[in-house]
């Protein structure tokens, strides 16, 4: 799926419905409502899910050091 696909690849920046619907071509309803019957969650609650899943790996890996955990895991800018 193609919000799966940019999600993984731009997690760390900010991502709204709109830009997610720009790249499905599909109305933000529509969207959400496939991509909920399919993974039981909305695109913006997945990426939320995939940014909290990177910032525990970043926070058990040893080689990265304060707050930059933080922007490379999305949840600051």
């Amino acid at each position: 799926m193609p919000i799966i696909s940019y999600i993984s690849k731009h997690y760390a920046e900010t991502i709204s419905n709109e830009q997610l619907a720009k790249i499905t071509k599909y109305s933000i309803t529509y969207q959400n409502r496939v991509f909920k019957q399919v993974y039981n969650m909305t695109p913006l609650a997945y990426l939320n899910s995939y940014r909290m899943k990177k910032s525990e790996s970043l926070a058990t890996n040893p080689s990265h050091l304060g707050n930059s955990k933080n922007q490379q895991s999305g949840w600051f800018p």
